[in-house]
């Protein structure tokens, strides 16, 4: 008990320190690149050269971290993003921003879906979904606290001061993280090859529903991320629309901890189904956002609730219907999902856009992914008794 205690403890503070990081230089790293001297489109493209590399990347190391254990890999990615802001700092140009982002993108390879398949090797079988919640929590309020941190030294003191910060941040997770000692898998069991553990995960059809819904999440999280504060700043007369936001990742943490506790209690179907709605309707509402501000600190709070706790519960469904010797794969290859669905949503959100404007256009996410948590509710006896009967055989 008090050793998984430990290694739980740890895993949070190199999750905490890594996504400070990682959402700081996410949000630098465009205005740093255009300070040089590039383009407002050499800004947006690094952002899709980052996680296009990072996707390709999972490849590999998501097997890795079912082949060879959690640990090396983690620790790979702490040093990678404890040492990507020494780059940074030696980065006067547009072309070394890029090589930049290519080394980061093996850190966000290598540590995300293996730190959450460190925390389901962790938890309790009763307890996976409160573990997994904490996890998420801990991403979220390093998004709340980061790149607000990274912005004031940038703002006082230059991008050097921030750089070196971020260097001394990310050198506390990786020395959290040579202090873990993660549970024995007997790795020596498991296929070397990652096309094995790839087939191996997608031939697991259990996990197709749930890649669907984690698909839609990001799909609707990524248009209101990047479109919200435009639309809202058109459709209000808000001095701060990013205050929306704010609200939202406060709300997010709410989400994560709660959908964590309750779906160990009533199931992971259960609460993705309800979570999923909410952030559908939070996203449909906007339709009636001209004239009526109120409905943006509505939708703040519902989306918010229904991110967070729908992210949670899939993340811990994955877990559960995936043998442990396969879960970093499976999980690698849902953050790829996600990262193709974030992008994919922006683009054809664009379109959406140009023609019917902002509003119908969000009314048109909220409303599918509403769609999909009704598929998730009425999905049929059949189909969950054979969920059941096949994860028993997985058992």
């Amino acid at each position: 008990m008090q050793h998984r205690s430990r290694n739980f403890c740890l895993t949070l503070g190199v999750c905490f320190f890594i996504y400070f990081n990682f959402f700081s230089f996410q949000v630098i790293t465009p205005q740093y690149l255009t300070d040089l001297g590039g383009t407002g489109f050499q800004a947006g493209l690094q952002n899709s050269f980052f996680f296009i590399a990072g996707i390709l990347l999972r490849l590999y190391f998501g097997p890795m971290a079912d082949s060879r254990g959690r640990k090396i890999p983690i620790l790979i990615g702490a040093f990678v993003f404890a040492t990507t802001p020494l780059l940074f700092l030696i980065s006067h140009n547009v072309p070394m921003i890029f090589v930049s982002r290519f080394y980061q993108a093996i850190g966000l390879a290598a540590f995300f879906s293996s730190g959450t398949s460190l925390i389901s090797d962790i938890a309790p079988p009763q307890k996976m979904g409160t573990y997994m919640g904490s996890y998420r929590f801990t991403a979220t309020m390093a998004l709340v606290v980061g790149p607000g941190i990274s912005i004031a030294l940038i703002n006082n003191f230059g991008y050097s001061t921030q750089f070196i910060f971020s260097f001394f941040i990310g050198m506390i997770s990786f020395t959290l993280g040579a202090f873990l000692v993660p549970p024995d898998l007997k790795a020596s069991k498991v296929s070397k090859n990652p096309i094995y553990q790839l087939k191996t995960v997608l031939n697991n059809k259990l996990l197709w529903p749930i890649y669907l819904g984690a698909g839609i999440v990001a799909f609707s999280y990524g248009t209101l991320l990047t479109f919200g504060s435009i639309y809202f700043s058109r459709a209000t007369d808000v001095a701060n629309p990013g205050l929306y936001f704010t609200i939202f990742a406060l709300l997010g943490m709410v989400g994560n901890i709660s959908a964590g506790g309750i779906s160990d209690k009533i199931g992971r179907r259960a609460v993705v189904t309800p979570s999923l709605t909410l952030l559908g309707l939070g996203i449909f509402i906007l339709y009636f956002l001209p004239g009526t501000t109120s409905l943006l600190w509505i939708s703040s709070i519902i989306t918010g609730l229904g991110y967070g706790g729908s992210i949670t519960a899939i993340f811990t469904w994955i877990t559960d219907v995936t043998e442990q010797k396969a879960r970093a794969t499976a999980l690698a290859f849902q953050e790829s999902a996600l990262d193709i669905a974030y992008a994919s949503g922006s683009f054809l959100f664009g379109i959406s856009v140009s023609l019917w404007d902002y509003g119908p256009s969000f009314s048109l996410i909220g409303i599918i992914t509403i769609f999909t948590a009704a598929f998730f509710l009425v999905g049929g006896k059949e189909r969950r008794k054979k969920y059941a009967q096949e994860l028993a055989g997985q058992d």
